[in-house]
């Protein structure tokens, strides 16, 4: 039996599909807000890593969908058994992409 059909509820509570305006957002996720906010004003590189469920995800989406998507091209990475030679390879590619494939062609590296 479906969760749902067990607590009679109408729809899963926990989709993906949940709007950001009618999430709860509870002093973690707003200081994780702030924190991506900061990252986002200094142009720095974060790592998020939390316990299954603990909303990272969600509150990725939410900070990106706020992004201003002239601006910035959001690249989710979401392998957990990777290896350290995995992520090299894929930072490799992600600044191949920003520097050779720019969003704005103020971006772009010049020799």
């Amino acid at each position: 039996m479906m969760f749902t059909q067990f607590f009679g509820l109408k729809r899963n509570p926990f989709s993906k599909e949940v709007p950001f305006d009618r999430l709860f957002t509870g002093r973690d996720l707003t200081e994780l807000a702030s924190r991506l906010k900061y990252l986002q004003q200094v142009r720095g590189i974060g790592l998020l890593i939390g316990e299954a469920g603990c909303g990272k995800t969600t509150a990725l989406r939410k900070f990106v969908s706020e992004l201003n998507p002239a601006h910035f091209k959001p690249c989710y990475f979401a392998l957990s058994t990777v290896t350290v030679l995995n992520i090299v390879i894929y930072l490799f590619c992600l600044c191949y992409i920003i520097f050779f494939n720019p969003i704005d062609e103020r971006l772009t590296m010049h020799s």
